[in-house]
């Protein structure tokens, strides 16, 4: 299970999925483009706030992980 920070064009969350991870959350998707990045990531959870409003703890409540 990966998340990828400032999913804009998808790369990062490609080479994640050929390195056989499941994209579970996207953070600050351009404008526009979550419904492309919905297309190809249709389980993962897109988060559209700016990086610098998402909280690491929000991204662990998210991905359902806790902080250890």
């Amino acid at each position: 299970m990966a998340a990828s920070s400032f999913s804009g064009c998808d790369a990062s969350s490609l080479g994640y999925r050929m390195a056989r991870f499941r994209m579970a959350v996207g953070i600050r998707v351009h404008r526009g483009s979550p419904r492309r990045y919905h297309a190809n990531f249709p389980d993962a959870i897109i988060d559209e706030r700016d990086i610098r409003d998402v909280d690491p703890q929000d991204q662990l409540d998210m991905l359902g992980a806790r902080r250890q």
